[in-house]
């Protein structure tokens, strides 16, 4: 391709994911806790590490294309293609039907899979109502709600753990 390396059009070949850490005051003590789910011995990253709910965004989150007649290709508004997708996500893994999240901007990242994949991981932030129940969807075997202190008892994948701690103190501070 005119104007690109080899390495621009790699890259242009990514897996877009998005993660969301979910928030909920315990009914209990009133403490904020966010939601980790175990995952399954046989994911192929991260097998029976701990994580949020997430994962790739397909085709179908996407909704119709904007009509823009001058363009010979198709155009979607992203962000609210991202945000449907994380939602099925949280629905999909959690059983939890959430109306909104927010971009965690400052989480996004890119990491290269053990395929050789680079992949680019837009974090979000939501939070539910405190009787707010998990039902696992087939990719994950448990899932707690956990405070922040707490939070040093799990092995997360990759820097989740970090992505937890920083919404549960953006949230704190909200």
């Amino acid at each position: 391709m005119p104007g690109y390396s080899h390495e621009d059009v790699e890259l242009a070949r990514c897996t877009l994911v998005v993660t969301c850490v979910v928030i909920k005051k315990d009914p209990n003590t009133g403490a904020d806790t966010a939601l980790i789910l175990k995952r399954s011995e046989k994911e192929k990253e991260g097998p029976g590490l701990w994580t949020i709910p997430g994962g790739r965004v397909r085709l179908s989150d996407l909704g119709e294309p904007l009509k823009i007649n001058v363009l010979s290709h198709n155009i979607w508004l992203g962000a609210k293609a991202l945000e449907r997708a994380i939602l099925r996500e949280i629905k999909e893994e959690a059983g939890i039907k959430l109306e909104f999240a927010f971009p965690f901007e400052s989480r996004t990242k890119i990491f290269t899979r053990k395929d050789g994949t680079p992949t680019l991981v837009l974090v979000y932030w939501t939070a539910c109502v405190p009787s707010t129940t998990v039902t696992l969807g087939g990719e994950s075997t448990a899932h707690r709600w956990v405070k922040e202190e707490e939070l040093v008892h799990y092995e997360f994948i990759g820097n989740v753990r970090d992505d937890i701690r920083a919404a549960l103190r953006r949230w704190s501070n909200a």
